[in-house]
């Protein structure tokens, strides 16, 4: 099942999670819309890293197209998601428009700015991002900070919730008995 027990704390593959396919998660799709409209910001996505894969998997988004989703194979080393995920803070960047190197996600998705913050694993460690990007050069404001590091929070306590119907699973499989899992 992917659930490692290392000491006292307990490991989640994050593909029993269902974090590691190609699919979008609609809870993460809505962080993603409400942060993108509370920071008045074009686009918003979460992202997971795939380490093994060695790229990010896209688990919310919103304002960016389909044809542009398909191309999105961003590598994890190369994208600004991956210094937010190794900063575990957030992280604010704006290219200059004249700049013709700039981080894979902002030529991906044809930003300029880009304001993210950590989603974390059940076991606390960094995970992922959200982030909030747009077309023009912009000052991130003390606001979107707040708000992207609410939705950042919001993404990780899906993650916890995930993590935390995996384990009533497993435990309703080794006991004798039952637990019942309300529907949500």
């Amino acid at each position: 099942m992917g659930l490692e027990s290392t000491g006292r704390r307990s490991r989640y593959d994050l593909s029993d999670l269902g974090f590691m396919d190609d699919s979008r998660i609609p809870e993460m799709d809505m962080i993603c819309d409400l942060a993108a409209r509370a920071s008045n910001s074009p686009m918003s996505v979460m992202v997971v890293g795939d380490d093994v894969a060695g790229r990010q998997r896209l688990k919310g988004v919103f304002g960016i197209g389909d044809s542009t989703l398909k191309k999105a194979r961003i590598v994890t080393g190369s994208s600004l998601i991956g210094r937010v995920r190794e900063a575990t803070r957030v992280v604010s960047y704006t290219a200059p428009p004249q700049d013709g190197i700039s981080p894979e996600d902002l030529a991906v998705f044809h930003a300029i700015s880009f304001l993210g913050a950590p989603v974390y694993g059940p076991a606390g460690e960094p995970i992922g991002a959200v982030a909030l990007y747009d077309h023009m050069p912009r000052t991130w404001r003390s606001e979107d900070y707040k708000v992207v590091r609410a939705a950042a929070d919001l993404a990780s306590k899906q993650v916890m919730m995930r993590a935390a119907l995996a384990t009533l699973k497993i435990m309703a499989q080794t006991s004798e008995t039952e637990i019942p899992i309300l529907p949500h």
